[in-house]
């Protein structure tokens, strides 16, 4: 028996829920081992990560028009959490 087929795939959507960490789950089950992952846990990470997208989307169009309204008020502004985290730490801003 492989690890895999031992997970408690409730007790691990529970844990990633309560660390915030269900987008980075699903990325790295759907691209390493979504063969061994049961297709209702797959499709249920795989919606919460496409509501991430969007969301992240949202902070990130967010992030833009405030970084430029301060510009054309001329004032320098650098952008270090949120999407610009993400993409420094994941090199992708849904994952956060």
């Amino acid at each position: 028996m492989s690890l895999l087929e031992q997970v408690d795939w409730v007790k691990l959507i529970d844990t990633g829920t309560q660390h915030y960490v269900l987008p980075l789950l699903y990325w790295t089950l759907n691209r390493d081992y979504s063969e061994h992952v049961p297709v209702p846990v797959l499709w249920f990470l795989k919606n919460c990560f496409l509501e991430n997208v969007d969301a992240a989307n949202a902070l990130a169009n967010e992030m833009v028009a405030i970084v430029n309204t301060l510009k054309i008020e001329g004032i320098d502004a650098v952008p270090f959490k949120g999407p610009a985290l993400s993409v420094t730490v994941y090199g992708n801003i849904a994952l956060r």
